[in-house]
């Protein structure tokens, strides 16, 4: 032909070179075939280069699964894992996992040894293992598996758990925050793949509590998974063999689960904590596993228990009373948190997410009296153990006198005058609560609110919880603080703080004081108790003024003013009084009191200034400080003043 034998035809199937009578044929191979032929002499990195840049990207998927084995038989661990998440079509968890089975649980790894050799006496019949795309490499890897033994182990367990993280992520849809897993993730998960997600959770215990350190905390976040498919029968095994180090992950496992009863079995201080209260000691990841000291194990206890008791679930709450009883032995506060919902403690916040209502009352269906009888009946160590650790013996105050903010302490401050020590409303609450300072009000609505506030003082100091009747008395006044309505459960408050504070009138001061002021608040805040059964409890001589605070709780303005001037013999009590209630009660009686006290003033006044003008003393006092003006109250309003 016309052709030169030197210039080859453009896209001709065969190609025919050589000078004279010596030629030689050559065939173009296709590029498929090029990469087969590298993947078989090994190049697969070649093989790969050569997809890309042909772009049969049909092909890569296999050849990334092919050297992803490879990789695995020399023992680089790392390297594998980094192609064989490029080739999930090819490659599924179980394959991977088939080779670690030192990596899983015990049952487990034995179930996937036996399937391992089932594919290599029929290699092809199984899986991804087909005459069309076959794999040699990963038979060749499930026979002569690489050594796993110390610092190798450790580096197969960190990358198999790095594949398995991301496997995990792939299938779920979502991000890797185990916080922020939801059932499914984005869609709906095919039986497949919730089998495959069953063993990649179980798995990924087993694997990351062999990495170096053990990764303990990410095993008790995907544990605490709403939707973390782990096998109960093979992971339970393995962190209990793990002792007091793992039990806050088997604990969890059982709580994913609903296996409450099992869990609340468990939290035994001698089976899930070390015997030291160091707090040195704690979970650090970075150490290595390490056991709950006590006080990490009882506030882990409260906040489960917590959670079951706010749960909504009568099933639940019934657990959680009975669960409680071991805490108020040890902690009374944090027994008392359980019902209160409250929170405690610098590592609270980390289990604080819990899905339950803290702004109710919780124990569904567990009606609150037979909580309170319940808490009655408790009998606590309190003189053995309060030495230990005070603040788990003491309870705040859940009622709160809204009128006595920081803002109306500071007013308070410009009535009463006080001196520059006291110019702050900390300082002077302290002030109030630890000394026996008197200060002198300019007048009457100023020496109101300074009894007031002393009360209130008082109520704020904790409440020494020493018997069932005092965590009773926190409870309750919780539920009142909460808008609890039942008539019954405010009488028993009232009941409860009157016989602490008769009790500790005998002995205990410091504790009276705080009983008094609790029951003084109580008595000003609720209009709940009846007040005629609680007047007749109110004896004793000492309790004048919670006696008045009854009467005029029942309206009963004459028999308020008599305590005031007749058995307290404060004058300036009664005209606050007066001046608080006359505008609003419109009875006579009011009327015809304050005039009384008005007269015994006048009179008082009288012969004092009789007395100092005798002795040539000079008096700066001014009337109008010590009476109430002419216009405090109607004289037409005063239709029986005789």
């Amino acid at each position: 032909g016309s052709s030169s034998p030197q210039e080859p035809l453009q896209g001709a199937e065969f190609l025919v070179l050589g000078p004279g009578t010596f030629c030689r044929l050559l065939r173009m191979v296709d590029a498929k075939t090029q990469i087969n032929h590298l993947v078989q002499a090994g190049h697969y990195e070649d093989a790969l280069a050569l997809a890309a840049a042909a772009e049969i990207h049909e092909s890569e998927p296999q050849v990334e699964a092919r050297y992803a084995y490879a990789l695995y038989s020399r023992g680089d661990f790392e390297g594998a894992v980094f192609h064989w998440l490029r080739s999930p079509e090819i490659v599924e968890a179980s394959d991977v996992v088939a080779l670690f089975p030192n990596l899983c649980p015990a049952d487990l790894g034995a179930k996937l040894q036996q399937q391992a050799r089932g594919w290599l006496s029929s290699p092809t019949s199984s899986g991804k293992d087909t005459t069309e795309f076959p794999l040699p490499e990963k038979l060749e890897a499930l026979r002569h598996p690489p050594p796993l033994r110390q610092a190798s182990l450790s580096r197969a367990a960190a990358a198999l758990v790095h594949f398995l993280e991301s496997t995990r992520q792939r299938l779920l849809l979502v991000p890797t925050n185990e916080s922020r897993l939801r059932s499914s993730g984005n869609r709906k998960l095919s039986a497949r793949e919730l089998e495959q997600l069953g063993l990649i959770d179980t798995t990924l215990v087993s694997a990351r509590l062999q990495c170096t350190p053990p990764r303990v905390r990410d095993v008790v976040q995907l544990l605490k998974s709403e939707n973390q498919h782990c096998d109960l029968d093979s992971v339970a095994p393995l962190l209990a063999a793990g002792g007091p180090a793992y039990a806050e992950p088997l604990l969890w496992l059982y709580r994913s689960k609903g296996l409450h009863s099992r869990a609340l079995a468990m939290l035994v201080e001698e089976r899930c904590c070390v015997s030291t209260d160091d707090s040195s000691i704690a979970t650090d990841d970075t150490a290595g596993p390490r056991p709950w000291t006590k006080i990490q194990f009882r506030k882990w206890k409260a906040r489960y228990v917590r959670t079951l008791w706010f749960s909504r679930d009568p099933r639940l709450a019934g657990l959680a009373l009975e669960a409680t009883a071991t805490l108020f032995d040890v902690a009374p506060a944090l027994g008392l948190a359980v019902f209160t919902g409250s929170r405690f403690g610098d590592a609270d916040s980390s289990d604080d997410d819990d899905s339950d209502d803290r702004h109710a009352i919780g124990g569904a269906g567990t009606p609150a009296q037979d909580v309170v009888a319940w808490m009655k009946q408790l009998e606590l160590p309190f003189e053995t153990n309060y030495a230990n650790n005070k603040s788990a013996w003491h309870a705040p105050s859940f009622l709160k006198n809204s009128k006595n903010d920081d803002s109306g302490i500071s007013k308070l401050l410009n009535i009463l005058g006080a001196p520059p020590i006291l110019d702050s409303p900390d300082a002077l609450r302290t002030a109030l609560s630890k000394t026996s300072v008197l200060l002198k009000p300019k007048d009457t609505k100023g020496k109101k609110k300074y009894e007031q506030l002393l009360d209130d003082a008082a109520a704020d100091e904790p409440l020494p919880l020493d018997s069932g009747n005092s965590v009773a008395v926190a409870y309750l006044e919780f539920l009142v603080s909460r808008g609890e309505a039942l008539e019954l459960l405010h009488n028993e408050l009232a009941f409860l703080l009157l016989d602490g504070l008769l009790k500790a009138s005998e002995d205990d001061p410091d504790k009276a004081r705080v009983y008094r002021g609790r029951l003084r608040r109580f008595l000003r805040c609720s209009q709940r108790y009846r007040a005629d059964q609680v007047l007749s409890w109110l004896t004793e001589d000492h309790l004048a003024k919670e006696k008045a605070l009854v009467l005029a709780r029942l309206g009963r303005h004459d028999e308020v003013l008599a305590l005031y001037i007749d058995t307290l013999k404060d004058d300036q009590l009664a005209e606050a009084y007066c001046d608080s209630v006359w505008r609003t009660a419109r009875e006579a009686s009011v009327a015809r009191y304050l005039r009384k006290w008005q007269r015994r003033s006048e009179e008082r006044n009288f012969m004092q200034q009789h007395s100092r003008s005798s002795t040539g003393e000079g008096d700066d006092t001014d009337d109008k400080d010590l009476v109430p003006s002419e216009n405090t109250y109607n004289d037409d309003d005063d239709d029986d003043d005789d």
